[in-house]
């Protein structure tokens, strides 16, 4: 989770696969029922932003996920 008023982009360089919450302002609970929008990290880069609900976010990333190790094979 990153709060997009404090910094631009989220750390990810080590992460191979995520889903990221993007929260706006103060938030101080460390689970976000309602996020501003969910990204989805790919081998460190963000491949897709701004994803309104979870279970979508969800569906795209093992989409992708498939999409990707079938072309690398």
């Amino acid at each position: 989770m990153w709060n997009t008023q404090e910094v631009d982009e989220p750390d990810i360089g080590d992460s191979a696969v995520a889903l990221v919450s993007m929260v706006n302002g103060d938030s101080t609970s460390t689970v976000q029922f309602d996020p501003a929008g969910i990204a989805i990290v790919l081998e460190g880069d963000i491949v897709l932003r701004d994803i309104s609900r979870l279970a979508d976010a969800f569906l795209l990333m093992f989409g992708l996920k498939a999409t990707s190790t079938q072309i690398a094979v």
